[in-house]
């Protein structure tokens, strides 16, 4: 069967407050090199941290993702800063995707977590929940924060039916009767 894929996008909001952040963290950049130049005070420590966050934030914001949904599995690839990373998930190794909302604590201990999703885009996040082996064989549950938009779960939706648009609850059931 044919593949589907879905892209990240951009909103006005999203990047008018991205540029806002931007600014602010290039005015504090701009500041520590002119105490440096004009006022002979150099904070190597401090110009290195306002450094390394302007790149974290623009690895943030500046990665696009593409979300591909495949007969066999769900492929993330992330185009960012430091080059193209795939992500790929079988369908039968998936719990089940839910509508992401953040809570204090979870039920279930998920050891990896990974944000394949664009600051700039202003789709819900998606919780896609699943177990993944470990190297000694050992089973663990993982997740993917992703923005697929209503397209993308229709079609994963016949390849895993009553797994998709579910609540929280019925991943945690589901991952139960698994282990």
């Amino acid at each position: 069967m044919k593949e589907f894929s879905v892209h990240s996008r951009v909103s006005r909001k999203n990047a008018i407050y991205t540029v806002l952040g931007l600014g602010l963290i290039l005015f504090i950049l701009a500041s520590d090199i002119y105490r440096w130049f004009f006022l002979q005070a150099y904070q190597p420590v401090e110009m290195l941290l306002v450094g390394a966050l302007f790149v974290l934030y623009i690895e943030r914001v500046g990665a696009r993702y593409t979300y591909i949904a495949g007969t066999t599995a769900l492929e993330v690839l992330k185009r960012g800063l430091f080059g193209v990373r795939r992500y790929e998930v079988p369908y039968s190794e998936v719990l089940g995707i839910y509508n992401y909302k953040p809570k204090l604590v979870s039920v279930i201990k998920f050891r990896r977590t990974f944000r394949l999703h664009s600051a700039l885009d202003d789709r819900d996040v998606w919780a896609l929940a699943y177990t993944a082996a470990k190297k000694n064989g050992d089973k663990e549950n993982c997740r993917i924060y992703f923005k697929p938009g209503d397209e993308m779960l229709d079609v994963l939706t016949k390849y895993l039916p009553g797994k998709v648009r579910i609540t929280e609850e019925e991943v945690v059931q589901e991952s139960l009767r698994r282990s």
